[in-house]
């Protein structure tokens, strides 16, 4: 559930979805003063969120007020590192060095804060994955190969991913602007469940 749909729409499809049985990846990407953020993660938690992303960027307060909130529920709170879409003289005019010097700052603010984990590229994830065993990552900018990286900067396959440690894909547009979406998700369903001709 991105910031677009829940804008369209409020957060009475987050309970319809919940309501469905289905679990809720909650995608805000919450950025606020401590307070209004823990606020936030209440109702969400309150819902019934599967995952839920904050912001690493505001910083280990509110990453710990967000997570003494989950940490009574089932909702996993996951901290964003560098958006997918930031290419390098983004970083530079931002005063950050790169992707992975950010990704590596950020998951250790966040899971030293109480986070479940981190967002993160594909390139990104086995650093975090090898200093933070334990820690969820999800992985955005998924691409299936032939596909347009349009907006994305640091894109990656579903199996690059998966191979890199990424416990969750997010898959947007090469699904929901498919002509087929269904023929879409089920091919990157198959490219995760075969690795050289094999089960995985």
């Amino acid at each position: 559930m991105g910031l677009e749909l829940f804008s369209a729409v409020g957060p009475a499809i987050v309970e319809r979805i919940v309501q469905s049985g289905s679990p809720c990846f909650l995608d805000l990407k919450l950025h606020d003063i401590p307070k209004t953020m823990e606020r936030a993660t209440r109702v969400a938690v309150d819902v019934g969120v599967s995952v839920m992303t904050v912001h690493a960027a505001a910083g280990p307060r509110a990453i710990e007020a967000v997570a003494r909130i989950a940490a009574r529920s089932d909702t996993r709170v996951v901290a964003v590192t560098a958006l997918t879409s930031l290419r390098a003289d983004d970083l530079r005019a931002l005063g950050l060095k790169s992707a992975s010097v950010v990704a590596e700052r950020y998951a250790r603010v966040a899971m030293n804060s109480g986070a479940a984990g981190i967002v993160c590229s594909a390139h990104e994830c086995d650093a975090f994955k090898r200093a933070h065993p334990t820690g969820f990552a999800v992985v955005p900018g998924i691409r299936p190969a032939g596909t347009a990286a349009a907006d994305q900067a640091r894109v990656a396959t579903p199996r690059f991913a998966a191979d890199q440690g990424a416990d969750l894909l997010v898959v947007g547009r090469p699904i929901r602007q498919a002509t087929d979406p269904r023929a879409a998700a089920l091919a990157i369903r198959h490219a995760l469940e075969v690795q050289v001709g094999k089960p995985t």
